[in-house]
């Protein structure tokens, strides 16, 4: 994670967006990604109860 953190260069667009870049490496960024993607799931989720995909009753069952 740490080398990765390394490669990340953080670029904003003209309206203020901002984005991971590999603009300084072309190694690997997707684990700080995916991090960044679950936070921001997280934040945006805050005090909703949706449970968990492992309470349905059918959990674990194929569908062909």
């Amino acid at each position: 994670m740490r080398w990765m953190a390394g490669n990340v260069v953080v670029d904003t667009d003209p309206v203020g967006n901002i984005k991971c870049s590999k603009a300084r490496s072309p190694e690997k960024i997707d684990s700080i990604v995916a991090v960044i993607m679950a936070l921001d799931r997280c934040i945006r989720h805050e005090g909703e109860n949706t449970g968990s995909v492992h309470d349905a009753p059918d959990h674990g069952q194929l569908m062909f």
